[in-house]
């Protein structure tokens, strides 16, 4: 198994890009993001980049109690 990195701030520009490069090297990618329905356009654009097998998304609520 590979190693895993958490990148928050995925749906940025260096999320994104800190996030291809990191599957390009053969981590898993553990991302957090507070709109669920963003992970596909989020993993489309990554997908230009890097295979994205290795990506998973978590719903984080950062704002809650």
């Amino acid at each position: 198994m590979s190693a895993l990195i958490t990148v928050t701030g995925i749906t940025g520009f260096v999320g994104m890009r800190i996030a291809a490069q990191a599957l390009n090297d053969g981590y898993h990618v553990r991302a957090t993001i507070r709109t669920p329905p963003q992970e596909d356009a989020v993993r489309a654009l990554i997908a230009r980049e890097a295979p994205t097998d290795n990506l998973e998304f978590v719903h984080a609520d950062l704002l809650g109690d």
